[in-house]
Order: structure tokens, then sequence, then C-alpha cells
């Protein structure tokens, strides 16, 4: 048409405004940790909308099949009104950036939709997606049928109800194929499958957690058991296994809570959200601390109150959580945000080389600990070392697998692919802290015969003693080492045999 050809003329020097990247930096994949974008509610605040641009902003996992039905079809026949499939666009409302101007023109032409993502190349030009009637031009395409596009005047509230009848990945989209371009939109879109608010992709979600929560609730009765059991054996490891377990707890009901309410009501608290992946990295932190410990020896060969190895973990771990805190809170928005690859590298840096330094640091600390042990015949503690190696390397292939899996599992892929988003982003990770839990859980099973930290002592000055731990994880080098053994004949070996244990006597 004639005002098609103008349209087009008039931006063809204009590229469509993608607005899921901003940027490759890591500051803007950090942004997403106070985004309101959540699951399948999108607000928007004071959005900007430039003239002459289309920026797509969220990608909606819709089931519109029936519940229970086969998904991927049209959702027709066994679907009740009220549990029908739609898009809400809820209290949009465009205004003026700068009051005053642009007087002239007191419509505007901002447009607010969502269109099946699978064909957003199919049914937009990317350099010619106005009409001369400044609307959104589609181009004729099966799927043009199931694009949900409305338009907001300037200065005035709308709010729509569209059914939605096809289940795939929808992609929201702002627009403005106006002149005015000082424009502002502010309002939400809420987008409800035939099972509710939650994402057609994690669908089982609730289910698992659910699982996940009954699991560890089990796994913690059963280890206040043995820690109850075995009051005078304990040592940092138990508690920090017990930590692990609290937190994994605290995830599985925070998330199950957090999908439950969003799933009846829409409503997605950005609080709680924070708080599940907070409980999400501190469970991982604590596994990480867990190995962290037995490798330096902490309550197997040197007492906790003897060392001051203690506090360099805590630092590490401390430095743990917060590497991890990127990878975690930008993955639970990739498959919504459709975050570049660069964003997405940049998030996993920091837990990467977090980890490479922490495991150079923990194979010294646990070479000194295993030589340690064979030197004072601590057989069942190297024992527990051995396998200890074992379970860290499996599980380091997997979490690399997985991850690598993670990555390769892009955004916005057809239906098949959605029970793949589910199980490498939230079951995969799930099933790694479990078997890692019960693993550490058996390895850690309080016992003198493995946790020796109180055997190596003696006794010094007159009428008692001063308990002295083992300086397994000491460094050569290290100024002052773990432990101060300048009292102690033998520093390599440890006093002989017949004065361990046992109060010196003095000569006659």
């Amino acid at each position: 048409s004639v005002g098609l050809a103008v349209a087009r003329k008039s931006i063809s020097d204009r590229s469509i405004a993608m607005a899921f990247s901003p940027g490759a930096k890591l500051a803007v994949a950090l942004a997403f940790l106070v985004g309101s974008a959540a699951a399948e509610v999108f607000k928007v605040t004071k959005e900007d909308v430039p003239a002459y641009t289309l920026s797509a902003k969220h990608l909606f996992y819709v089931d519109a099949s029936p519940p229970g039905g086969h998904k991927g079809g049209h959702g027709a026949g066994l679907v009740r009104e009220e549990d029908s499939a739609e898009v809400v666009f809820e209290d949009l409302r465009v205004t003026k950036a700068t009051l005053g101007s642009n007087k002239e023109q007191s419509v505007g032409n901002v447009q607010v939709g969502i269109l099946p993502w699978v064909d957003f190349d199919a049914l937009l030009e990317k350099t010619s997606f106005c009409t001369g009637e400044g609307d959104v031009f589609l181009k004729e395409h099966e799927s043009k049928a199931h694009a949900k596009i409305l338009k907001v005047p300037i200065g005035k509230t709308v709010t729509e109800r569209m059914k939605i009848t096809k289940t795939t990945v929808y992609v929201a989209f702002l627009s403005n194929c106006g002149s005015i371009d000082d424009l502002q939109i502010s309002g939400t879109i809420n987008v409800k499958g035939t099972n509710g608010y939650i994402p057609g992709n994690r669908q089982s979600a609730m289910t698992l957690f659910a699982v996940c929560l009954v699991l560890h609730i089990i796994a913690g009765l059963a280890w206040v058991f043995v820690l109850a059991s075995n009051k005078s054996s304990l040592h940092e490891p138990h508690y920090a296994i017990a930590s692990f377990i609290v937190f994994g707890i605290g995830e599985a009901v925070g998330y199950w809570q957090y999908l439950s309410v969003m799933g009846d009501t829409g409503e997605a608290s950005v609080l709680l959200e924070k708080l599940c992946q907070s409980m999400s990295i501190m469970k991982s932190a604590y596994m990480f601390a867990v190995i962290m410990l037995l490798c330096f020896g902490v309550g197997l060969t040197q007492a906790e109150e003897y060392s001051n190895i203690s506090w360099k973990l805590l630092g590490v771990v401390t430095l743990f959580s917060a590497a991890l805190a990127p990878k975690v809170c930008v993955f639970d928005y990739r498959h919504s945000k459709n975050l570049s690859d660069s964003d997405i590298v940049l998030a996993m840096i920091p837990i990467i080389l977090v980890s490479l330094a922490s495991l150079a640091w923990a194979v010294k600390g646990l070479s000194a600990t295993m030589t340690r042990c064979k030197d004072l015949s601590y057989s069942e503690t190297l024992k527990l070392l051995q396998r200890l190696v074992i379970l860290v390397v499996m599980l380091m292939l997997v979490a690399a697998g997985i991850l690598a899996a993670q990555v390769m599992d892009r955004p916005g892929r057809d239906v098949s692919h959605w029970s793949y988003h589910m199980f490498w982003n939230d079951i995969a990770g799930e099933m790694v802290h479990l078997i890692g839990l019960v693993s550490l859980m058996v390895l850690c099973m309080p016992n003198q015969a493995t946790f020796k930290a109180n055997a190596y002592a003696i006794s010094q000055g007159e009428g008692g003693g001063v308990m002295v731990g083992a300086p397994c994880a000491q460094d050569e080098d290290e100024a002052g080492g773990v432990l101060d053994l300048d009292d102690i004949a033998d520093a390599e070996t440890g006093p002989a045999a017949d004065t361990i244990g046992a109060p010196m006597q003095a000569a006659e």
C-alpha cells in the first residue's frame, strides 16, 4: 500500500530494537537481580518507547492445551471458559516524558502485544515494521492469527483481555510507529495458561520442590538423630552438613510457596524470589564448605580451637557465595529474557575462577592432610579422604556437564524442548545436591576412628596438659603455620608414641 511505502521510506535506516541484551557487561546481567519481571507476569514502569522502534521484552511459555491434554495443539474443546489461556494487558498508560512537547499529536502510535516467538522473523520486517497509519505491520503468515496487539493512546489507561489458543512461546513487545520520541509506557502484561500462571516450561516445578522438601526433611531428621547420638564426637564438618540441610529445606519451601502463589494469582513476590535464590546459593556454599573443611583436616586431624585455617575457609566460602550469585540469578531469568551469550559467559566467569582457585588451594591442603594421616597411621581417616577425592571428582565432572547443557539449552525453543529447560535448570541441580548431601552424610558419620582431631595430644606443664591439634594442613612456608609446634621435639612426626595421651613423668 501507499501508506506502507511511506513508512518504509521513513524508517529505512532503522533496525528493529531488540532489548533482550542491552550490553555485554556483567552489570547488565546483575541488573536482573532487582528486576520486576517474574515468570508469566511482565511489568513495565515508565519504559521509554522511542519513535519508530519495536523492542522485544519478555518470553512467555504458554500452555493453551486442555488440562491433562497433549501440549502443542490449539487448546480446543475441553477447556472451561475460566480456565482458558489468555493475555491481560492491564492498566497500560502512555505518557510524555517531556511535558508540553509535540502538543499537536495527542493520540500517539504506541502499541503493546505478544507474537509467537518461533515465527517472529516471519511476521516482521526488521527495517519496515510500521504502516502509514502508525500501526505494526505483520506479514501474511499462519501465526498472524495468534498475534495479540493493543494500541495505547497517550494519556488514557487501557485494560483488555484476549484469548490465547495456541501452545507456544510468545514474545512481548513494545512499539512506537509514530514520530513522537519522548513517550513512556507503564502497566502489566499477564499471561495465563490453562494450568495457571506458571510458565509452561516449569509446570512440574512445584512437584519437584515438594519432593525435595520431603527428602531434605528425611535427611534432616536422620542427621539430627546421628548428631544427638554422638555429641562428644562432633566437629565443624558435621555442623556444616546440618546447615546444608537447613538451607535445602528453606529453598524447597520458598520455591514451592513462590510458585503456588504465582500459579494461582499471577502475583510474584520479587522479595520471596530473591530469598529463594539466596537459599540456593547458601545450600551450594555449605556443600562447598564441608568439602573444604575435610580437605584441610578440620575435625579429622586438627582441632578447631587450635586452627587458624577455619577463618581462611570462612573467607573462601564467602567469596564462593558471592561469585555464585550472578550465575544463579542470571540463569533463573535466562529463558524469559533470552540473554545474549556474552551475558551468560560473564555471569559464569566469577564462579569458574573462584572454583579453580579454590580447587588448587584445596589440593594443597588435602595433600598435606593425607601425608599427615600416613605419618600418624590414621588409616580410617585416610580412607575417608580418598573417598572424598572420588566424590569431588565425580561431582565436578557432573557439574561441568550440567553447566554445558544449561548453556546449550537455548531459550525460546518449541514445546518439545520445554522438558529439557525444566530438567537442566532445576532437576539436574537438585539431584546433584541431594547425591552430594547423602554422600557427605555417609562419609562424615561421627566416629572417633576417623575424626581424630583430639586424639593427637600431649600434656604440658605441671599437673595437667593442654590439648594440641595436629598440623595436617600447615603450609611449609607459612609463617607461624596452622599451629605453633616449637615446643614439640619433632615437628614432622610428633612426639614419641609413649608420650601420646599420657602425662609426662619427671626424671628422678
